[in-house]
């Protein structure tokens, strides 16, 4: 349902990131949350890819993290394809390499070895990544809404709906997530249905 307020604070980010105005930091935060971050993605034209390459390239995590965010409408570009494989797995923070890796993974093509990095890569902070992951969809309460949501919207792919179970644990409703896991352990993508069975063993077992 189009969101008539977050379509207008959008026009205006996206009008202040063509200036280079500067952002508070914990703004730039919120900015990179859903619902928020689906209208400036909508907002964004391919003029402002260069500007959010330069952004993407921030030393601020949290200015790179929405750059990044905002660069998945383009991700098809050769000149963002390359900037992303040049900057998987630079840094030692998971939290900087993600985002990278999640539009590494918006191109249903790329190899299934990104999608084990990045599964790799959560599972190896899972702890430190459930405890700020559900603020990214919104919070506690909406972060399985959101990832079901995303698990049928055509505007993200369908190989990445391992990244959407693994956001859904962030849930505070056992039962339902548990209910999510257990209807994709016979996805027809293997690495998903992977990803759904270890998912239950680790936290439902």
């Amino acid at each position: 349902m189009k969101n008539t307020i977050n379509d207008y604070l959008a026009s205006k980010v996206i009008e202040d990131i063509r200036h280079k105005r500067v952002f508070d930091a914990s703004l730039v935060v919120k900015l990179n949350e859903a619902p928020l971050i689906d209208s400036l993605r909508v907002a964004v034209q391919k003029k402002d890819v260069s500007i959010l390459l330069k952004m993407a390239d921030s030393k601020n995590t949290a200015i790179s993290g929405l750059a990044l965010g905002l660069l998945q409408k383009y991700n098809k570009l050769a000149v963002v394809k390359s900037f992303l494989v040049n900057k998987s797995g630079l840094s030692k923070d998971w939290q900087r390499n993600l985002p990278v890796m999640c539009r590494r993974l918006d191109d249903v093509n790329v190899d299934v070895s990104v999608h084990e990095e990045t599964y790799k890569l959560i599972t190896d902070n899972i702890r430190a990544f459930l405890s700020v992951s559900p603020a990214w969809f919104g919070g506690v309460d909406k972060v399985l809404s959101v990832s079901k949501a995303r698990l049928v919207d055509p505007k993200f792919p369908r190989t990445k709906d391992w990244f959407y179970l693994c956001m859904a644990l962030g849930s505070s409703d056992r039962a339902s997530v548990k209910k999510l896991l257990k209807a994709y352990k016979s996805n027809k993508n293997k690495f998903i249905s992977r990803v759904a069975k270890e998912l239950l063993q680790r936290f439902f077992a």
